[in-house]
């Protein structure tokens, strides 16, 4: 994770490194996106990225942390509160927040599509690990909820509806992030 010094740069110049990371990273993918072309478009010298963060991955775990945190702020989606009648329109709309983000601010989905290029194993070990635990603890407990009340089937493990979900999820990411610009809205959210 990027060192303490990185929290003290202005808000601004922050999301300036992260989406040309995200940036780099969604158009190249891990293995081809290269640390200069981050530094050129973030308009940032080797020395001041090493002062940031430790390496390539560094600087990755943090674009991916900040893009979950993002995610989260526009989630507003409050498990306790969910009951039978609103659970899966409330999952719609937590779906319609994300389309409208991506359409404010592009780097989002170039940030999404990045995190699927990462390499074998990124998601169980290393600076990723726990960003990604947290991810799969959210889903678990938004299907939880949905079992609780009754919506969520039953009749299977929990543990192979979250796999499955989660391999779904992971589908309809790489898929949107291919066709992203190639349907009109409507066609998008449908």
């Amino acid at each position: 994770m990027p060192r303490p010094r990185f929290e003290k740069l202005p808000p601004q110049r922050r999301q300036q490194i992260l989406e040309a990371a995200a940036k780099e990273l969604g158009a190249h993918g891990y293995k081809g996106a290269s640390l200069n072309r981050i530094l050129e478009q973030a308009g940032l010298s080797k020395g001041a990225a090493y002062y940031y963060f430790d390496n390539k991955d560094d600087l990755l775990a943090t674009m991916f942390v900040h893009l979950w945190q993002r995610l989260l702020l526009d989630a507003k989606l409050d498990l306790s509160k969910l009951n039978a009648q609103d659970y899966w329109s409330s999952l719609l709309g937590l779906t319609d927040r994300f389309m409208d983000s991506v359409k404010g601010e592009p780097w989002l989905l170039a940030a999404a599509k990045a995190i699927w290029s990462l390499p074998q194993g990124s998601r169980t070990q290393g600076p990723l690990a726990e960003s990604f635990a947290t991810v799969v603890q959210w889903i678990g407990g938004i299907l939880r909820r949905g079992r609780e009340l009754g919506v969520v089937r039953r009749d299977l493990p929990e543990e192979l509806l979250l796999a499955l979900i989660l391999a779904l999820d992971e589908a309809a990411d790489r898929w949107m992030a291919e066709h992203w610009e190639k349907f009109d809205e409507a066609e998008l959210r449908r």
